[in-house]
């Protein structure tokens, strides 16, 4: 009887390691597109994030418990969208716009747009975007503008970067 309750208990032990192995992922990483649209004059921008780093980042942010279920998620995500993601163009802060949200398995994307009537040579990027709950966080963010791709990796070290086209 005493080794079949140890089998048990290992087998339970290992059954646990597995599911909680397979429900967390290794990597924290985003993965954001920003092009630019001469049509409309604006930055359209998609940026993928796994859904349990986000909910953490905007629990933390909003200090109170946020899961993608929320009515206001959307609002939620613009908020804090407005102070982790920016777009500088001189000393002018480009206004983002959120277009919405859409969840694919673990990963959200998040939809919105900066308006930018003439485009200049340079700007300056920030995103900070659950870089202060999660310490392994890297953010990247690829940028296309008349053919041509330019990316930008931020971390904990770097939080800014000078883009030039």
């Amino acid at each position: 009887m005493r080794a079949f309750k140890l089998k048990f208990l290992f087998l339970w032990m290992c059954a646990f390691f597995i599911v909680k192995q397979a429900s967390s992922h290794k990597f924290y990483t985003s993965i954001t597109k920003m092009e630019y649209n001469e049509q409309t004059h604006s930055w359209e921008i998609i940026m993928n994030v796994f859904y349990d780093d986000w909910e953490k980042s905007l629990s933390e942010f909003h200090v109170k418990k946020v899961t993608l279920n929320d009515k206001d998620i959307d609002a939620l995500s613009f908020t804090y969208l407005k102070k982790t993601f920016q777009i500088k163009v001189g000393d002018q802060l480009l206004p983002i716009k959120m277009i919405g949200t859409k969840q694919e398995n673990d990963v959200l994307k998040l939809y919105f747009e900066c308006s930018q009537k003439k485009l200049s040579k340079n700007m300056q990027l920030s995103n900070v975007v659950m870089l202060e709950s999660i310490e392994e966080q890297i953010n990247i963010v690829n940028i296309r503008i008349k053919e041509k791709t330019h990316t930008a990796v931020f971390q904990k070290s770097i939080k800014l970067k000078e883009i030039k086209f």
